[in-house]
C-alpha cells in the first residue's frame, strides 16, 4: 500500500495498493502472481503522477531441472504502459525465457518478449524481440555475460522500431 501526495485525487486510505503471492509447488515448480491497483491516478499526469485507472496484474510460472531453467510470465494492464509517443494503452505481455547449463561455468540463455495493446488501441505499436547470449562465471563473484537482442518490434506509426 503507499500512501503519497502526488495528485489532487488523493484517498483516504491508500492512493496504490499491490500485492504478490508465490507457491512453491515442489523442487522444481514455482508458481506466482501479483497485482497494482492506481486508486488516484488522474486523467493526464505529469512525468511524476499516476495515470487514472492503471491496473496490472501478472502470474508467473518458473521450472527447474538438473541443468534447465524455463520461465514464462503473463502480464494484463490498463492504462498502464506508454508508446512511443507517449500514448497509454491497455493491453497484455508475455515473457518467455530458457536457460541451459552447459559447464558448471556456461549458461546458455534465450528469451522472447511481447507487448501488445488491446484491440481498442489505434496505433500500430507493438513489441518483440528475441535474446540469446550466454554467461561465463569467471569467479563466484565474477561473471562475463555476452548477450544480443533481436527487435521484430513497431512503433507507434507502423515503422521499425530497429532496437537490436
Amino acid at each position: 500500500m503507499q500512501i503519497r501526495n502526488a495528485t489532487d485525487n488523493n484517498q483516504p486510505i491508500a492512493d496504490t495498493i499491490g500485492g504478490s503471492v508465490t507457491w512453491k509447488a515442489n523442487e522444481r515448480m514455482q508458481l506466482g502472481g501479483a497485482f497494482n491497483v492506481v486508486r488516484d491516478g488522474v486523467p493526464d499526469p505529469n512525468d511524476d503522477q499516476p495515470r487514472e485507472g492503471d491496473r496490472a496484474f501478472i502470474v508467473g510460472y518458473r521450472y527447474e531441472y538438473e541443468e534447465l531453467y524455463a520461465g514464462a510470465t503473463l502480464t494484463l494492464f490498463n492504462n498502464h504502459d506508454q508508446d512511443d509517443l507517449g500514448n497509454y494503452f491497455s493491453g497484455s505481455g508475455i515473457e518467455w525465457y530458457l536457460g541451459y547449463r552447459w559447464s558448471e561455468r556456461l549458461l546458455l540463455r534465450w528469451a522472447i518478449s511481447t507487448l501488445n495493446p488491446d484491440s481498442e488501441y489505434e496505433g500500430s505499436y507493438r513489441v518483440l524481440s528475441f535474446v540469446s547470449g550466454a554467461s561465463y562465471d569467471i569467479t563466484k563473484k565474477i561473471r562475463l555475460l555476452l548477450l544480443t537482442r533481436y527487435d521484430l518490434s513497431k512503433l507507434a506509426d507502423a515503422s521499425d522500431r530497429n532496437n537490436d
